[in-house]
């Protein structure tokens, strides 16, 4: 072969290898295309997203001021309600508890305040005594 029959032929092989990748990497960008089309398609169209969702809505959430067993639930679901309204019924044995230890503590701490004052003015009236021995 001569030198121009080498260089055709390297010329026109050259552009041929070249052209499939070129190929190639179109083929992958429709693929990929398509592919993020039908991702956004079937999952991400419909989601709605923000940063600063807030719900606005007449709804509150409600706690008991003393722990209890419900026995009694006097409302529905998203029910309106008015001020002062009672929604359940606790079981009174819980509280009942509760307010007696409260009462047996408050006996105690008067039964403290009239033994102090009683070792106050015992306190005193020896005081008093001692002072008129000595003086």
């Amino acid at each position: 072969m001569s030198d121009k029959d080498e260089k055709s032929s390297f010329a026109s092989s050259s552009p041929a290898k070249s052209k499939p990748v070129w190929v190639w990497i179109v083929l992958l960008g429709i693929l990929g295309a398509i592919a993020f089309g039908g991702y956004w398609w079937f999952f991400l169209r419909n989601r709605v997203s923000t940063d600063d969702a807030y719900v606005h809505a007449d709804i509150a959430q409600i706690s008991s001021r003393v722990d209890g067993k419900v026995l009694q639930v006097l409302v529905e679901n998203h029910q309106p309600v008015d001020v002062g309204q009672v929604l359940f019924r606790l079981d009174p044995g819980d509280f009942q508890v509760a307010v007696d230890q409260a009462r047996a503590v408050v006996e105690n701490l008067d039964a403290q305040i009239q033994s102090a004052d009683i070792r106050i003015s015992l306190t005193g009236t020896q005081t008093l005594a001692g002072v008129e021995t000595a003086g």
